[in-house]
């Protein structure tokens, strides 16, 4: 790949806006290399922030990057103004290019959450043909792009005005328009005729989250196989692909000479002397049964069903602090794990560095070596169908996946109804891990410390699928691929620069 100073020398450096939108897309774009890549080739760099971009200039500094806010209730008010674009985004969520399992499955969940068929014969019609629309849709590519067209209609004024405004060569987004943020920056783009990057922020985008919202000019994929599922499901052209890796995976490929795991254990105030078993929790709303996990392997543990020198950590998902206006939504769930581990002496908790209370998922710069070394330390990976599964393969530790929903819900919790445990195993990303026998699915609670024990008595238990797994899942570019990211963002950009 050219440098980035000599794609530049003698040419005008563009100017690339980074549309950011809550912690992930935050955590992916600029806590990465793919930020610094920019910086270093000199670009003109503006944060197009949802939330308040004053917060992010004190977090990120004002070196070479310049801020604006088009806050998100610009975009949810709008959104709520029409009946026909709700009609169309709701048509948009449950299709793709052909028949994805996942769709199908979160079609059925809405339909049933929703009551649709239970209002009468007025709304038995109405759903009636916006499903006849959703099932035709998935088979005919014209009424795709209509969907397209139709959904391009809707377009915030203050979008149109900001980004006409900055007057940028070209805008990066996390998503193919499927976050209600970025569908609108994206389309105000496409009436202003400025290119956007679509840089793809996680593996189960192209399959879990509907057809796009908006059209990328160019889109850079994780790995081969999410490249052919753009092409496969979302009608995006493999020649407007890149493939260049996962940015923030990039630590977990490079040395880590600092590392001490008698040292690290003892600063989480864990036991070095004894093995670790680290249940990666679940999004407190997605999934009701985290502190149930901990409860069944603690209990193992103190009568003997699992050896005795053996420690679980519960590592708390971040969105267990998600807040509404000031007030924590999972605090009943956090303080479930909390009691799990004051009952069961094994069982111990281990809570990300939260670093906001404006934004979900804001997390220190340094929370992914954290995670390495933290992995590093671990004897068996127990998770809920997360990326963990990747994160686990990558440093060889034994995976169980845990497909478990228990009689006693620990605290009272409403599940998005986008989400079930059985639709999270039948999804399309996650039948690759299962079906990789990379992995252990269990389904109760015996069957999970039957698991645990197997992997602690022998780590080399499915070794050969936690090595396809990382041959499939990691993607090119290891340990690089946050600069090869920037670098193909940079390289494109200088592309458009130089067209007349």
């Amino acid at each position: 790949m050219p440098d980035p100073v000599s794609l530049v020398a003698g040419r005008r450096r563009p100017k690339i806006v980074l549309a950011v939108h809550q912690g992930f897309s935050i955590r992916y774009l600029m806590q990465t290399e793919i930020l610094r890549t920019l910086q270093e080739a000199d670009c003109r760099i503006i944060v197009l922030a949802q939330d308040d971009s004053e917060y992010l200039a004190t977090r990120y500094g004002r070196e070479r990057i310049e801020y604006l806010t088009i806050p998100w209730d610009v975009g949810r008010r709008f959104a709520n103004r029409s009946r026909i674009e709700r009609a169309l985004n709701f048509i948009r969520q449950y299709t793709h290019r052909g028949f994805v399992r996942v769709s199908e499955h979160h079609y059925w969940i809405a339909v049933r959450d929703g009551n649709l068929f239970r209002r009468g014969p007025v709304w038995w019609l109405r759903h009636s043909a916006l499903r006849l629309a959703i099932l035709a849709a998935r088979r005919m590519f014209a009424l795709r792009r209509l969907l397209l067209w139709g959904l391009s209609r809707y377009v915030p004024r203050e979008h149109v005005e900001t980004i006409a405004k900055i007057k940028p060569d070209v805008i990066v987004t996390t998503s193919l328009g499927t976050f209600d943020y970025d569908q609108y920056v994206m389309r105000a783009a496409d009436q202003l005729g400025i290119p956007v990057i679509s840089v793809v922020l996680s593996w189960d985008n192209p399959t879990c989250r509907g057809y796009p919202g908006a059209q990328p000019w160019h889109v850079i994929a994780w790995t081969d196989e999410m490249r052919r599922e753009l092409t496969d499901h979302n009608d995006v052209p493999a020649d407007k692909t890149s493939v260049c890796g996962i940015a923030h995976f990039d630590p977990y490929f490079r040395p880590d000479p600092a590392f001490d795991r008698r040292r690290f254990m003892e600063g989480l105030g864990l036991d070095p002397d004894k093995r670790m078993v680290l249940v990666a929790t679940k999004s407190p709303n997605t999934y009701a049964y985290n502190s149930n996990l901990g409860a069944i392997l603690g209990s193992a543990v103190a009568d003997g069903r699992l050896p005795a020198d053996v420690q679980v950590v519960l590592r708390i998902h971040p969105l267990f602090y998600r807040f509404r206006e000031g007030r924590f939504l999972f605090m009943e769930a956090l303080d479930a794990c909390r009691r799990v581990a004051e009952k069961w002496p094994a069982v111990h908790i281990n809570e990300p560095e939260i670093q906001s209370k404006k934004l979900d998922y804001d997390m220190r710069e340094a929370e992914t070596v954290f995670i390495s070394r933290l992995l590093r330390s671990t004897d068996v990976l127990v998770n809920i169908y997360s990326t963990m599964n990747i994160e686990g393969a990558i440093f060889d530790v034994p995976l169980v996946n845990a497909r478990i929903e228990d009689a006693e819900m620990h605290y009272d919790a409403y599940i998005d109804a986008r989400f079930d445990i059985r639709i999270d195993h039948d999804s399309d990303h996650n039948l690759r891990i299962v079906n990789s026998r990379g992995t252990r699915v269990v389904d109760d609670g015996d069957a999970l410390v039957e698991a645990v024990a197997a992997h602690l008595a022998d780590p080399a238990l499915d070794r050969e699928g936690r090595e396809a797994i990382v041959r499939r899942e990691a993607g090119p570019n290891r340990g690089g691929a946050g600069r090869a990211i920037g670098n193909r963002i940079f390289e494109l950009a200088c592309g458009i620069v130089e067209t007349p």
